[in-house]
């Protein structure tokens, strides 16, 4: 029997898989990029949502290209609400994936400036008095606890893969001490908002787990700057906002490209030689997954990477990063691929096309 359209968007558990080893480490990937049409830990995200009341209709905001936009309005639309799509953009690209998917799977779709959204928004809340406003990104405490799934599973590891259906013990049955720690000492991530981040950093506080993250979003500095204001948002008490640390040297500024949305193409040959060069098919995209994964390689002395002539682009070089990077006893390391291929299958397409006819552009 098929199953409903809808059920693909429960958060499933995705495999972890070993990648690969360098320099006496070994790099497992949580595969959140197999996730339904690759939307990834967004699709755990909403699961905080869900509860809201679907009689009443809501309203999401974001840029037009996200992986957020499109999947929250998706999996919102399909669980019964009324969707309003607020899509930030100063060039419209009316013939891409995203703008296909927010057309379809929203009741009233805007485009504009923050000024001009806001606008709109206002008018839209004085309209409809009961809406419900989702913040941007879903940075929220629903949004927060959508990412308990993630985080169970990864302490189950490899309980998990070793048994697909099986359903995730709780964490008080997997870890019960403070001086327990999980399969892996530590977790990387690629930050846009900190949500996610900041999930892992609450739910591991108490495990021998580092919590490392490369800030795509923004920078270290403005990330850190903002911080306290993030706790907040998430509705972290005081005490709450006292325990959980967030070191500096945790975090990190990608080393290539640290400008948001950019990229080039050393980046692009980069993500064409993983994909072609590994047993997974790995797929990373330019924005985020890419950068971080570079980034953690750079500071683990891949000595693959230096074919990049990298020491003409390399940038941001942290050491206390790298020394905290390499305080690793076990030296087992979890990447968290997140996802967001949405809007670039067609340079997975091109590099199969490209390889089956030996040329040599991606």
């Amino acid at each position: 029997m098929t199953k409903p359209f809808h059920s693909f968007l429960q958060p499933p558990n995705l495999k972890i898989e070993f990648w690969r080893k360098c320099n006496g480490f070994e790099i497992y990937i949580q595969r959140e990029d197999f996730s339904f049409l690759s939307l990834g830990s967004k699709m755990r995200r909403i699961q905080g949502f869900l509860n809201l009341d679907t009689k009443l209709p809501i309203l999401i905001q974001g840029s037009l290209g996200s992986n957020f936009l499109t999947s929250f309005a998706l999996a919102l639309s399909l669980h019964g609400f009324s969707v309003f799509v607020l899509a930030k953009t100063y060039e419209l690209s009316p013939h891409s994936l995203n703008f296909y998917l927010l057309k379809k799977y929203s009741k009233e779709l805007y485009f504009g400036s923050n000024k001009v959204l806001e606008f709109t928004k206002d008018q839209i809340c004085k309209k409809y008095p009961d809406i419900q406003v989702i913040p941007k990104y879903g940075f929220s405490r629903e949004g927060e606890f959508g990412y308990e799934s993630l985080w169970k599973q990864i302490t189950c590891y490899p309980i998990v893969n070793q048994n697909e259906n099986l359903i995730v013990k709780k964490k008080s049955e997997t870890l019960n001490s403070e001086s327990e720690s999980s399969f892996f000492d530590t977790i990387v991530l690629d930050i846009g908002s900190g949500l996610s981040y900041l999930s892992a950093a609450n739910y591991f506080q108490t495990l021998n787990t580092k919590i490392l993250g490369v800030c795509i979003g923004e920078s270290k500095t403005s990330w850190l700057r903002n911080l306290p204001e993030r706790m907040i948002q998430l509705g972290w008490d005081e005490k709450q906002r006292s325990i959980i640390k967030i070191p500096k040297d945790h975090l990190v500024n990608p080393v290539i490209l640290p400008k948001f949305a950019e990229t080039n193409d050393l980046l692009l040959d980069f993500i064409k030689d993983i994909y072609r060069d590994s047993h997974y098919k790995l797929r990373l995209e330019p924005i985020y997954s890419a950068k971080t994964l570079f980034t953690l390689l750079y500071y683990l002395n891949d000595q693959s990477l230096y074919k990049y002539k990298i020491h003409k682009i390399i940038r941001n070089v942290d050491l206390q990063f790298k020394e905290k990077l390499f305080q690793s006893p076990q030296r087992k390391i979890l990447y968290i691929h997140q996802g967001g291929l949405l809007s670039w299958y067609k340079l997975f397409a091109l590099a199969d096309e490209n390889s089956n006819n030996n040329h040599s552009t991606f």
